[in-house]
């Protein structure tokens, strides 16, 4: 059984592999009995979600700086694929102020 590190979480990849052959089993027989596509489900998150203050923080973490990024390569004003980007840069600063007091920076 091979487990990997990701993020402060052991992954087995076992367990993943189950779940998404049962998730795909529900996708595959909408026939399935309510009991088991709530087990199913639940394997599901048991495989992909850590219950955990840190692990959630750092997801929180990455989202923000994740958007942070985005917002920063909009008010840049580049050019992508031959849209202009970042022609409204005070709305861009604006958010990027807002995101930042949610954020707590």
């Amino acid at each position: 059984m091979a487990q990997h590190l990701v993020g402060h979480r052991d992954i087995d990849e076992a367990a993943v592999a189950g779940a998404l052959r049962a998730d795909q089993r529900l996708e595959n027989h909408p026939e399935v009995a309510p009991a088991r596509r709530a087990a199913i489900n639940q394997q599901v998150l048991d495989a992909f979600y850590a219950d955990t203050d840190e692990w959630k923080q750092r997801i929180v973490e990455q989202a923000f700086a994740a958007w942070h990024d985005a917002l920063r390569g909009l008010s840049a004003g580049r050019v992508w694929r031959g849209f202009r980007i970042g022609r409204r840069r005070e709305a861009c600063e604006r958010l990027r102020v807002n995101v930042g007091n949610m954020a707590g920076t």
